[in-house]
């Protein structure tokens, strides 16, 4: 069993912590040129490996956040330990959009790409991958409530939420790319981890 990062947006991230979303896709990169029994493979006949795993893997949840200094507060109020177990404290975007307390201080907001993992509240398990277009999605409609999608939405609203994380980077819902397809349950919110500054 692997661990591996993965990374949420902000919307993304409340409605995993809601229940509502149990599943993500994320583009191939490179697009394959060919499959092999089912599989990416290069025009080398290289097979492709999911960078999220296989089923029984875990992810750790990369997301904006305003992270402390380290030792900037007393233990017991620490939300987080770092990796050479200095208090800190973090506030996540997700449940702290304005980041209230953090601006006060002085701490400056980080992009989830930064994030450590030590900062990380949320760990997810892979129950199953598989491959396919993105827009194959309009025939599997439980797959749109897995990825978030409200009852009162539907494939197009799930097409303008992938355009505008996806389309700036060259892969369109109208492009139709090939996608990993990700199910996964949480396994892990840690306790405290909505953090106060």
């Amino acid at each position: 069993m692997k661990e591996r990062p993965i990374i949420f947006s902000g919307d993304m991230v409340r409605v995993i912590l809601d229940g509502k979303k149990t599943q993500t896709r994320r583009v191939i990169k490179p697009q394959p040129e060919m499959f092999n029994h089912g599989f990416p493979c290069t025009n080398n006949d290289g097979m492709i490996t999911c960078p999220y795993g296989e089923a029984g893997d875990l992810l750790w949840v990369k997301e904006n956040a305003w992270i402390s200094p380290a030792e900037w507060c007393k233990r017991d109020d620490a939300t987080h330990f770092d990796y050479e177990d200095k208090a800190r404290v973090v506030q996540y975007e997700a449940t702290v959009p304005d980041g209230w307390a953090a601006g006060e201080h002085g701490i400056k907001k980080r992009s989830s790409l930064l994030m450590p993992k030590w900062a990380s509240r949320i760990r997810l398990k892979v129950e199953d991958v598989r491959v396919e277009r993105v827009q194959e999605i309009i025939n599997h409609f439980m797959d749109v409530r897995k990825e978030g999608i409200p009852a009162t939405g539907g494939h197009g609203e799930f097409a303008w939420v992938w355009d505008k994380i996806n389309a700036k980077r060259g892969y369109s819902w109208d492009s139709d790319p090939w996608v990993w397809v990700i199910d996964f349950s949480v396994v892990e919110v840690k306790e405290g981890a909505n953090g106060g500054i």
